[in-house]
């Protein structure tokens, strides 16, 4: 019954950091999006004075 207990607590812990994983990467990809989105417009407005450089670690 221990054993049982056991795994049935690492299954849940396993669930739990998976989930978490997925949001992480769900809004990690959002954050790139936008940055890209950002990026493109800045470009296209640069005689706003709002510089971004295009280097992007992601890429």
């Amino acid at each position: 019954m221990r054993e049982e207990h056991t795994t049935g607590q690492t299954k849940a812990a396993q669930d739990q950091i998976s989930k978490q994983a997925q949001i992480s990467n769900t809004l990690r990809a959002q954050v790139i999006g936008h940055w890209r989105l950002i990026t493109a417009v800045s470009a296209r407005q640069t005689d706003s004075g709002a510089y971004i450089p295009r280097s992007n670690p992601e890429t």
